[in-house]
C-alpha cells in the first residue's frame, strides 16, 4: 500500500489479509516500509524475511615502502551495505491486488525527480534517495521508532528485483479488455548502501554520538559497564528486548508492562539471572 506523507494514517494499516499476518504487522510492527525522499510517498509490505545481510566494509589506503614487508596503511572509511529479500504473499485476491500495486509504486521510486527547463529540456533535480525502516534491523539509531520518514535509514538502492512465485500461481483478470496476471506471491530483493545521518566512530574512548551508541540495531550503551536492555512482555508469544536507556530499571518499575504469564515469568527470571551474571563478570 502507498500513501502520501501527511495523509490519514487510518488507511495506512494492513486490513486486507485473511489471516493473522495483519495483526503481526499492525500490532507488532513486523513490516518493512520505504519512504521516497523526492516524492514524499510511503509504501510498505508485510515482513516475510527470506534473506538479510548487513556488511560493514573497511577501506584502507595501502602504500608499499622500500625494504618494508608490510604496507603503510591509512584508514579511509567504513561503508555499510545491506542486502535483503522478502516474500510478499497474499491471503486473498484483494491483498494480492494491493501488494502488486504497492510493488508498482516501489518500482517507480527507483527513479529520480526532474525539473523542466526553459525550452523543454529536462534536468535531474533529486536522485532517488530512499529511507527504509524494518523494525530494529534497518533503522536510524539516532531517532529509533517512528515511521520510515522520521526513523528510517537513509541511503540509495542498488536496483530492485521482482520475482513472482510461479508455483504459487496467479489471479487472472481482464482489465480494459486485456488479460492481466496478478501473482499470489512474489519476492522482492534489493541492496541498499547506507548514508548515515549521525556521526560514526569513537572519540575519547566513547561513542561520537548517541546514534553510534545505539548503532546499528538499537542495542545497549558501551559507555561503561551498562546493559540498557530489559525484557518486557508483549501482546503475543515470546519476549522482546527493549532499550530503556536506564541500566537500573526493573520490570516492576514500569507500569506500562503487561502482567506476564507464568511461562514467560519463569523465562524472564532466567534471563534476568543471566544478565546479572554478565554484569558481574564485566
Amino acid at each position: 500500500m502507498a500513501i502520501k506523507s501527511g495523509d490519514s494514517n487510518r488507511e495506512y494499516y494492513f486490513n486486507l489479509g485473511s489471516d493473522n499476518s495483519d495483526d503481526l504487522a499492525n500490532n507488532r510492527g513486523q513490516f518493512i516500509e520505504f519512504y521516497h525522499v523526492p516524492s514524499d510517498f510511503f509504501v510498505k509490505f508485510k515482513a516475510f524475511l527470506l534473506r538479510f545481510s548487513d556488511a560493514l566494509e573497511q577501506q584502507w589506503n595501502d602504500e608499499d615502502g622500500f625494504g618494508r614487508m608490510d604496507p603503510l596503511s591509512t584508514y579511509k572509511k567504513t561503508g555499510r551495505r545491506i542486502s535483503l529479500s522478502i516474500a510478499v504473499p497474499a491471503g486473498d485476491v484483494r491483498e494480492a491486488v494491493n501488494n502488486f500495486e504497492s510493488l508498482s509504486v516501489l518500482q517507480k521510486m527507483q527513479y529520480g525527480s526532474y525539473d523542466t527547463l526553459e525550452g523543454g529540456a529536462n534536468s535531474i533535480s533529486t536522485g532517488p534517495l530512499m529511507k527504509i525502516k524494518f523494525m530494529n534491523f534497518i533503522q536510524n539509531s539516532q531517532t529509533t521508532g517512528g515511521n520510515a520518514k522520521t526513523g528510517g535509514l537513509l541511503g540509495k538502492m542498488s536496483g530492485l528485483t521482482f520475482s513472482p512465485n510461479i508455483d504459487a500461481g496467479f489471479f487472472d483478470f481482464v482489465i480494459n479488455g486485456e488479460s492481466s496476471l496478478i501473482p499470489k506471491e512474489f519476492d522482492v530483493s534489493f541492496e541498499f548502501t547506507v548514508l548515515h545521518q549521525h556521526k560514526l566512530g569513537w572519540s575519547d574512548g566513547g561513542p561520537r554520538s548517541t546514534g553510534f551508541d545505539r548503532f546499528p540495531y538499537g542495542g545497549g550503551s558501551v559507555g561503561g559497564v551498562k546493559l540498557s536492555s530489559v525484557l518486557v512482555e508483549t501482546s503475543g508469544p515470546g519476549l522482546d528486548f527493549t532499550n530503556t536507556g536506564d541500566e537500573n530499571i526493573s520490570i516492576e518499575d514500569e507500569e506500562e508492562f503487561q502482567s506476564p504469564t507464568s511461562d514467560s515469568r519463569d523465562a524472564r527470571a532466567q534471563y534476568e539471572k543471566i544478565l546479572k551474571e554478565l554484569k558481574n563478570n564485566l
